[in-house]
């Protein structure tokens, strides 16, 4: 079992980690089907390397750029980065900078089991995982691993949620969770904040600096009871 201790993290917040982004959502293509299935939108997509070739190879570069691996990455890693960084920057460039998401940390939950073979290794990177969190100014992530624990350490966080990409996470298993977030739904390519959020990233305006965001308070209930239920379970011999 591996226990934390927010404690372990408190002195990390006193360092500012700017903006990390955990495999939020973006047009993706996860299998052969849906792959070939929409020819028109993978046209664009390859377009797209090219429409934003200076963003796309200064991303790509730099190496910063960790994305869960779609249906490309079987045909070439290589082209898979290069169309996974195009497809993202269409979407997120219409709400910051290319200086603030140059500057960014990209973080993919989708790690090889080679990478952490032992029960040990995946504890180490896990904790690893939670101290970038914990620094970070705004974690922007489709992940409730990762969001819910941005909670919890309270680093702000926006949760990316789309309804139309069943493939690659089933949205069932929002139920009961989503409403803790802040949400930007993904939808028809663009993001679309909730009405808190609007009001951080003003309509057409690229922000060239990363938005001041607070916390919803719904969880802090939810964390108070589960704390005394655990601390009941424990009492009792």
């Amino acid at each position: 079992t591996l226990t934390l201790n927010r404690n372990e993290f408190i002195d990390e917040k006193e360092h500012g980690g700017g903006l990390i982004f955990v495999d939020p959502y973006y047009p993706q293509f996860m299998s052969k089907k849906s792959f070939f299935c929409n020819v028109s939108e993978v046209l664009k997509g390859f377009f797209r390397i090219f429409k934003y070739l200076k963003f796309t190879t200064n991303m790509n570069s730099s190496r910063k750029f960790r994305h869960e691996p779609t249906v490309l990455s079987k045909i070439s890693p290589q082209i898979d980065q290069l169309w996974c960084i195009a497809q993202f920057y269409h979407v997120y460039r219409r709400l910051f900078s290319d200086s603030v998401l140059l500057n960014a940390r990209y973080i993919t939950h989708s790690v090889p089991r080679a990478d952490i073979p032992t029960q040990e290794k995946s504890f180490d990177y896990t904790k690893k995982l939670l101290k970038k969190y914990v620094q970070a100014d705004l974690v922007i992530t489709s992940r409730i691993h990762c969001a819910l624990p941005c909670l919890a350490l309270k680093t702000p966080v926006i949760f990316v949620n789309s309804s139309a990409i069943s493939e690659i996470r089933s949205p069932g298993r929002l139920e009961g969770l989503i409403n803790l977030f802040h949400i930007m739904d993904f939808s028809t390519g663009n993001l679309h904040p909730d009405s808190y959020l609007a009001t951080k990233f003003p309509h057409n305006s690229r922000l060239y600096a990363i938005p001041s965001i607070e916390n919803k308070p719904d969880y802090i209930e939810i964390r108070k009871n589960l704390i005394k239920l655990c601390q009941r379970f424990m009492s009792n011999p």
